[in-house]
């Protein structure tokens, strides 16, 4: 007997409010404003004369819990001179996408995959700024009851946006792991939602990241998406390697 046939619609009802309020405080925390992603797929102009478009690929994956896909839903950027923080929403809530994704996946015993795969845009002025932290998380039936859990990975990686251009940043890919130190970072809190953070392995599992050029690869699947970028000069300035972050335990 499915969940839904149990409790009946108000159960679902319930079950969008939690996960939307879920995924608001995620991609609100802080004072900060939340900015949809630069490409969308149909669009046919690109505007970069006032705020130039940063690209790059991101992949997670939960090796220590691999039935716990960790789905990015934001990224957070710190902009030095302002200390402005500025939130992109890799995943946009107004097409209702994670919620339908919720109910699909909630009650799944085996998603099939333990990773997850995105093409992230965004644009800004010229300046210097910092990619300050990766944001997401999972939901997934644990009995009969929803369990979400979510991920909030510092990064201090500095990065600078010049005038009028597209630039390539790299490729970041991020596997959690079980952790074996107190000093290592841990993917998420562990002392809210104890039993979802436990069961997904990020309130006690850490992030390894690694960086690098995936210049031609990328850019090829960028072009397939959004077509936009077909006939644009995309420069390359790949970021620093990720290092943890000072005053971070």
């Amino acid at each position: 007997m499915k969940v839904g046939r149990i409790f009946g619609n108000h159960f679902w009802r319930w079950l969008a409010t939690v996960f939307f309020v879920f995924v608001v405080l995620l991609l609100n925390a802080g004072c900060s404003s939340v900015h949809e992603m630069a490409l969308k797929p149909g669009a046919t102009t690109l505007d970069i004369k006032k705020a130039s478009v940063c690209l790059f690929s991101l992949k997670t994956e939960n090796k220590f819990k691999p039935d716990w896909p960790p789905e990015v839903y934001g990224i957070e950027i710190i902009n030095k001179e302002t200390n402005e923080k500025i939130k992109i929403a890799v995943q946009s809530m107004a097409t209702g996408t994670l919620l339908k994704k919720a109910f699909s996946d909630a009650f799944t015993v085996n998603k099939g995959s333990s990773s997850w795969e995105g093409l992230i845009s965004f644009q800004l002025p010229p300046g210097s700024y910092h990619l300050s932290a990766i944001r997401g998380g999972c939901a997934k039936g644990i009995g009969i009851v929803v369990g979400m859990a979510s991920f909030d990975f510092p990064f201090d990686i500095p990065f600078q946006v010049e005038n009028g251009e597209c630039v390539y940043m790299g490729r970041i890919e991020m596997t959690n792991r079980e952790r074996v130190s107190d000093d290592e970072i841990p993917s998420g809190d562990n002392l809210i939602t104890r039993l979802p953070q436990r069961h997904s392995g990020f309130g006690t599992g850490t992030f390894d990241v690694k960086i690098y050029d995936n210049f031609d690869q990328d850019i090829q699947r960028f072009k397939e998406k959004y077509p936009v970028l077909s006939n644009q000069v995309i420069k390359k300035r790949i970021l620093p390697q990720w290092k943890k972050p000072e005053n971070r335990s």
